[in-house]
């Protein structure tokens, strides 16, 4: 099972263009004054994460968390 983080990519509107101009026009409040960590992953590396774990016999029943393993504030 692959779990990914929020995923982005280029013209990304859901989780990167749509908030940035949410909070830049006011319209998006951020929790705790936005110092919190928010878990992503590019699109390309998702895929070269789901596609290394379909080729290992040891992945079957296995969970996979899929992020960029960097914590953005």
């Amino acid at each position: 099972m692959i779990r990914p983080a929020n995923v982005y990519a280029p013209r990304s509107n859901p989780w990167t263009v749509r908030p940035i101009k949410l909070v830049n026009s006011g319209q998006m409040i951020l929790i705790n004054g936005g110092t919190g960590l928010c878990n992503h992953v590019y699109i390309d590396n998702l895929l070269d994460a789901t596609i290394a774990a379909t080729k290992r016999d040891q992945s079957v029943g296995e969970v996979y968390l899929i992020s960029d393993g960097i914590g953005a504030t």
